[in-house]
């Protein structure tokens, strides 16, 4: 299982996950402190990284692959990029749903509760499925 991250996202993802706060991250990449913490916070709730303190992040998957992001013709609402989502995950999300509380499932998996939900609809287990 690999995690695909954009060719922008590519070194903050590095330097993320080996244990380079924000603040140095944005020292070392030359850009502005905001657009650091947006792509942190877009992967996290991607399910790309975690969180597991302030300013501390770990990667999710062993792997990543660097994939590239389509504009529509008109420029606006950005291509999703999927996860594959391991087996292992899929089958905890399945015998849970309905049981655990949503947030409480996330915690368990250590993904942000919007990938988590974006995964309950991907398998068509959330409402109208």
């Amino acid at each position: 299982m690999r995690a695909q991250i954009t060719s922008l996202e590519e070194p903050v993802y590095v330097l993320a996950v080996q244990g380079v706060r924000p603040v140095d991250i944005t020292a070392s990449l030359e850009c502005n402190r905001e657009k650091v913490a947006a792509t942190l916070e877009r992967m996290e709730k991607r399910g790309v990284i975690k969180r597991i303190d302030r300013g501390q992040y770990s990667a999710v998957f062993d792997e990543y692959e660097v994939v590239e992001t389509r504009r529509k013709s008109l420029g606006h609402n950005k291509a999703r990029n999927e996860l594959r989502v391991p087996p292992e995950i899929e089958a905890f999300v399945r015998a849970n749903y309905g049981i655990m509380a949503r947030r409480e499932m996330a915690s368990c998996l250590g993904v942000h509760k919007v990938a988590l939900n974006e995964l309950i609809i991907k398998l068509r287990l959330g409402r109208g499925a």
